[in-house]
């Protein structure tokens, strides 16, 4: 007999581009504050600053990790001089369809993204859905570490009180999906544009009830 998966008793739901839709231009603006601070930081040109995050992104899990690793730049400072100076209201509303699937899902939801706890918490109020999550797993909870490195996983889980094979995380970015399937928990990738192979996928978080249910959370 094939042994029976524990039930879902969380969700852990990624942050940018997934509780609201990518093509909203928030992250990009984002991507543009730190390319301007990078390149009077480190005095290089904006397209040598542009092929450096993206390649420090790729290697490292976010930019500012790299830039920590390779410059000695504190990742609070990079934070602070990027996405914190951010106006999430400007870029993003709120989503009264999501919070009604939220509410009503019956299962804790702790949002796990590789921002700060600042940002995060202003995108979710943008969003208005502050109020129904269960917390903010951050960048700083996962102690610096970013998705998909292992430790940021065994961080989300510890402040979600879960093991891995009861949770669910959902995410834009199939990098992340693969770290958190190596520990053991079930995966969304959520995307309006099907990725490959990959399943299950969602088109928009809203449909996140339909896959919870064939994932044991239904």
């Amino acid at each position: 007999m094939t042994p029976t998966r524990p039930a879902v008793s969380v969700v852990l739901v990624d942050l940018d581009r997934t509780l609201y839709p990518p093509e909203t231009g928030l992250q990009e603006a984002g991507d543009r504050l730190l390319n301007e601070w990078m390149a009077a930081r480190l005095g290089l040109s904006l397209p040598e600053v542009d092929a450096l995050r993206r390649r420090l992104w790729t290697q490292y899990g976010t930019s500012a990790h790299g830039l920590q690793v390779e410059y000695g730049i504190p990742q609070a400072e990079t934070y602070g001089n990027s996405i914190e100076r951010l106006r999430p209201r400007d870029y993003v509303w709120p989503r009264p369809q999501v919070r009604q699937m939220l509410l009503t899902l019956g299962l804790p939801v702790y949002v796990c993204t590789n921002s700060t706890r600042l940002y995060c918490g202003r995108v979710l109020e943008a969003l208005e859905l502050a109020d129904c999550c269960q917390g903010i797993i951050s960048i700083e909870t996962m102690e610096w570490q970013a998705k998909p490195h292992e430790q940021a996983y065994r961080a989300a889980l510890a402040v979600a009180g879960a093991e891995p094979e009861g949770a669910v995380f959902v995410d834009d970015n199939v990098g992340n999906l693969e770290g958190a399937r190596r520990l053991g928990l079930r995966t969304v990738f959520c995307h309006p544009d099907p990725r490959g192979r990959w399943t299950p996928q969602i088109a928009a978080i809203v449909d996140l009830p339909r896959v919870l249910e064939e994932l044991g959370g239904g």
